[in-house]
């Protein structure tokens, strides 16, 4: 994904992305900055592309998408990756969605058993 140093092009890759930049490259980048800095103010930015990737015309830029929101996608991406499925657009990548889908709902199981008990839950 890259380094802690590469965070601020990543961020400007996503907020201001170069004129001609490939869509591809500019979501390679925003799935960069959520992996390194989720918490990042531009990070809210990143999502809406990757959000975004997946409406797109070019069903390769669509399947960047959604590769992405496997890689580095949360809770945020699911109910988006189940209404591409069902649409026509997502008929050729239902099985990269459901890969994607279930890739993000291993990852929040986790983080949520991570999570310790509220102490108000205790009593």
């Amino acid at each position: 994904i890259g380094t802690d140093d590469a965070i601020g092009a990543l961020a400007t890759a996503v907020t201001a992305p170069p004129r001609r930049s490939p869509q591809e490259v500019t979501l390679r980048a925003a799935s960069a900055l959520i992996g390194l800095a989720p918490m990042h103010p531009d990070a809210q930015a990143a999502r809406v592309l990757l959000l975004e990737g997946l409406n797109a015309w070019r069903l390769h830029v669509r399947a960047v998408a959604t590769s992405e929101l496997e890689r580095t996608g949360g809770r945020w991406a699911l109910a988006a990756l189940n209404r591409l499925r069902e649409h026509r657009r997502g008929y050729h990548l239902r099985d990269e969605i459901d890969a994607a889908v279930t890739a993000i709902s291993a990852r929040t199981h986790i983080e949520m058993a991570s999570d310790p008990v509220p102490s108000s839950e205790l009593n």
